[in-house]
């Protein structure tokens, strides 16, 4: 299906783009979400009136996005979370959990936004994650995970099996 672009998408084209894509892609996301229109006679005509009024539009979106990387650019997000003794954390740290702490610094994101390219974090350190702004505006911030001041998380200890003398006995009389 051949549409016509209304604004830059990332590994498709700049806007006023004529290009050919999957029919359900342009049915379901490009058209709906207003990014794209179908390429027709009457179409064309009216996005040569509109492309002034859509370029200054992107380029609006286009400043917002570098405001808003400038913002957190030279940033380290340093999260606490529970840790055991290998340095591996009980759970992970995702993207809600990153769209949680950026909100408390008072910086919002969304989880479009956020791209992980690891996966979740499963372990203590240093890590990077990518914030994309903008088809033309990404940038890595630090991400370092550390102990929380919760007890479990210093003090865990897979061996230590002091209080375990009474669970032992319920196994052996089953």
């Amino acid at each position: 299906m051949d549409i016509i672009l209304l604004e830059k998408i990332e590994n498709l084209g700049n806007i006023g783009d004529k290009v050919s894509v999957k029919s359900g892609f342009a049915r379901n996301y490009l058209i709906p979400k207003g990014k794209a229109t179908v390429a027709n006679e009457q179409n064309l005509l009216d996005f040569e009136h509109q492309r002034v009024g859509l370029e200054e539009k992107a380029a609006k979106l286009l400043k917002i996005a570098e405001d808003r990387a400038s913002i957190i650019k030279d940033t380290t997000l340093i999260i606490k979370a529970n840790i055991g003794a290998e340095g591996k954390l009980f759970g992970s740290v995702g993207t809600p959990d990153i769209i949680e702490f950026c909100n408390s610094i008072d910086f919002k994101v969304t989880k479009s936004e956020i791209r992980m390219p690891n996966g979740p974090i499963k372990t203590a350190g240093e890590h990077q994650i990518d914030f994309y702004f903008h088809a033309d505006v990404s940038i890595s911030v630090k991400v370092i995970i550390e102990a929380s001041n919760d007890p479990q998380s210093v003090d865990f200890n897979p061996l230590d099996i002091s209080d375990s003398d009474s669970s032992s006995e319920d196994i052996d009389e089953n």
